[in-house]
């Protein structure tokens, strides 16, 4: 839910001025994957990365249920909400794990 390439990174010591702040940072730095199946159950809310970093205690059927409302708001503000199918998703992962082992493959000669 963080290795897409498609969410933002935000310096390791940036900390929020506010509780609404940190709602974004929590946002804008995770990626929700979109499962149409009863296999999302399988990932107890893990899925919904932007959601389960929100609302950590909420239940997982709970997650599934605020996903719609909280890229709604998202949109509203003009908060980056990071989301993708399955597929689309792991395929992004290995793009960006691929990009970064190049890179850092460059640095070490």
């Amino acid at each position: 839910g963080h290795h897409t390439g498609t969410v933002k990174f935000y310096p390791r010591n940036t900390k929020p001025a506010s509780k609404a702040e940190w709602y974004v940072l929590q946002t804008e730095t995770s990626h929700s994957v979109m499962i149409n199946s009863p296999l999302k159950h399988v990932f107890g809310g893990l899925d919904l990365q932007i959601e389960h970093h929100l609302f950590p205690d909420l239940p997982t059927n709970k997650l599934h249920q605020i996903q719609p409302e909280i890229e709604r708001i998202c949109n509203q503000y003009g908060v980056h909400y990071s989301k993708a199918s399955f597929w689309k998703s792991a395929v992004l992962c290995v793009k960006n794990y691929s990009v970064h082992a190049t890179a850092d493959h460059a640095h070490a000669h």
